[in-house]
């Protein structure tokens, strides 16, 4: 929408899945879930604050363990985690959250699907909320002279997936990937797959979708019309992520 391309749409729903905690040595995966706290814009959301221990059980219920399907042969894989849900007043709160726990955590990689577009509009709706991209993205462990942030996408038309050279660099210890990007270039030159969206991807590698809505909600307004499953389907995506790599190794 024309909201969404002048970046006047604000970060409401972030979900990162670490391999296991980094700091306290836990082996659990360790699933955080970002959520802006606005009970006009989102109807429904005060309902499910009220439930959210029934919302944890479901969330236990539907990912602790997974039924992938490739080239016709099942397995399960188990990801018992551990979830936390965080609420913010602030977008602006919201946002030095997300990096500031990447930042504590210092993963090796950080894989984003498409980071053509999560990163830069992140760093956008910061400037948007007069904050400082780059204090609030690099690793506060570097001196800030040496702080910096560097982001190029290749809008180019007509380059193919596999060839662009979209990347993001900032000064971390992380490195932070295009996992679609990364996924294309690995098989450029062999049979062509379709789509690269992740639901695509998702169904070729592990048999499984992205989470379905009801009829007449999507995820242009599920936030509103469906809170529950908008939740559900942010976390969905990102396990959907984890798991592309857990059966592919691209990354790692």
């Amino acid at each position: 929408t024309s909201e969404t391309d002048a970046n006047l749409d604000p970060t409401n729903a972030v979900t990162l899945i670490f391999d296991h905690d980094l700091i306290t040595d836990n082996p659990k995966p360790q699933v955080y879930t970002f959520l802006l706290r606005d009970h006009d814009r989102y109807p429904q959301q005060e309902y499910f604050e009220k439930n959210l221990k029934r919302f944890l059980e479901q969330c236990h219920k539907e990912f602790d363990r997974i039924k992938v399907v490739k080239k016709k042969k099942v397995q399960y894989i188990d990801n018992v985690a551990d979830y936390h849900i965080v609420m913010f007043d602030k977008e602006s709160e919201l946002l030095s959250s997300v990096f500031a726990i990447i930042n504590r955590q210092r993963p090796d990689i950080c894989a984003v699907w498409n980071i053509a577009y999560d990163l830069p509009k992140m760093k956008a709706r910061m400037e948007r909320n007069n904050m400082n991209p780059v204090d609030i993205m690099s690793d506060p462990a570097f001196p800030q002279q040496c702080r910096f942030i560097n982001i190029n996408v290749d809008n180019r038309p007509g380059i193919d997936i596999a060839d662009r050279k979209t990347y993001i660099k900032m000064t971390s210890t992380t490195k932070y990937l295009d996992q679609m990007q990364t996924y294309a270039n690995l098989r450029k030159g062999r049979k062509a797959y379709g789509s690269n969206s992740l639901d695509n991807i998702s169904e070729i590698e592990l048999g499984i979708h992205k989470r379905r809505f009801p009829k007449g909600v999507d995820v242009t307004n599920a936030c509103i019309k469906d809170y529950w499953d908008f939740v559900l389907y942010n976390i969905n995506d990102v396990w959907c992520q984890y798991l592309i790599d857990s059966v592919t190794s691209d990354l790692y």
